[in-house]
């Protein structure tokens, strides 16, 4: 049973002193803070990501990822520009600066957990999703690197969120239409962290329930609204932005080798050009990802049947 009017209820239980929710936040928030503090880089990942961002911030490259003074084209630029932004916000080019940004989104992903699971049954369930997420392998370790995932995987349960707000959960007109708002603020930002892969996550999980619920109206009511405007405007100035800078050759690289080409383990030729910066990191299929569901998810694949299990 979905609680009624569960937002001034969320009110009233963080107001509330109350022991264990006090014990749970610190117990997140302990386990958040450790482990990011440190001034060396991890291999392979964190060094070429920390020198795009430095480069993007030092070389104005704010459009174009460059490493080494070379165009990266394997993503788009928001990660960098936003690990940029904290190497000058605190005034020096470290890791802890850089991590900091990672940290962010993960902490913004427990938050979003936590609301989501309260709004659905409950604070038990709001620190049950917490626990859940800050157990799994992979979310700890991208939240504590410098990596650009932890950024897609936020802005994914973001939009995830908003979307079962607006669409399944009890919420009120002025709310529900703000959620849209969130929800394509979200998709943008999937989309400028890891392109057409960032958002194919956010469609998968609107399109399951929309096909399998047969709720088309869901569907029309999300292409005729104005909130589209916020995915379309920031996302269309940088491909313009992106094609400015390198034309057809770069839109090819990144849209077709960097999504069809890796997809498929193909690569396309553009007439003319070689650019060294692509695919840099994993080169495996698609489907591998499947294969490493245990490993990235870890034994939190035991308990999430638990998780979902309606008394």
């Amino acid at each position: 049973m979905i609680p009624q009017g569960w937002l001034s209820s969320l009110k009233h239980a963080l107001t509330k002193p109350c022991i264990i929710h006090i014990f749970l936040a610190i117990i997140a928030g302990l386990a958040m803070l450790t482990g990011f503090n440190h001034h060396f880089l991890w291999s392979p990942d964190e060094p070429r990501e920390a020198e795009i961002a430095r480069e993007t911030l030092v070389d104005n490259h704010w459009v174009t990822p460059h490493l080494c003074g070379l165009p990266f084209l394997e993503k788009p630029p928001l990660y960098y520009n936003l690990v940029a932004l904290a190497y000058r916000v605190s005034g020096s080019i470290t890791p802890p600066a850089a991590r900091a940004v990672s940290l962010a989104f993960g902490i913004s992903m427990l938050v979003v957990v936590f609301l989501l699971g309260y709004s659905w049954s409950g604070s038990r369930r709001g620190w049950l999703a917490v626990m859940l997420l800050l157990v799994m392998p992979c979310f700890y370790r991208y939240s504590h690197l410098i990596l650009l995932d932890i950024a897609v995987g936020a802005f994914c349960t973001i939009a995830a969120a908003c979307f079962a707000w607006r669409f399944i959960l009890p919420s009120s007109p002025r709310i529900k239409n703000l959620l849209l708002y969130v929800f394509y603020f979200s998709c943008a930002g999937a989309f400028l962290t890891k392109g057409l892969i960032g958002l194919f996550h956010i469609t998968v999980i609107a399109g399951i329930f929309i096909i399998i619920r047969k709720r088309m109206d869901i569907l029309y009511e999300l292409l005729r609204s104005p909130a589209i405007l916020l995915f379309i405007i920031p996302a269309g100035a940088w491909i313009y932005l992106y094609y400015q800078e390198g034309g057809l050759a770069y839109l090819h690289e990144h849209f077709v080798n960097n999504t069809i080409g890796r997809f498929l383990r193909l690569h396309f030729d553009f007439r003319g050009t070689v650019f060294y910066h692509t695919d840099l990191g994993n080169s495996e299929p698609w489907y591998f990802y499947l294969g490493n569901l245990p490993r990235m998810i870890g034994p939190v694949l035991l308990i999430v049947p638990f998780a979902v299990w309606e008394t």
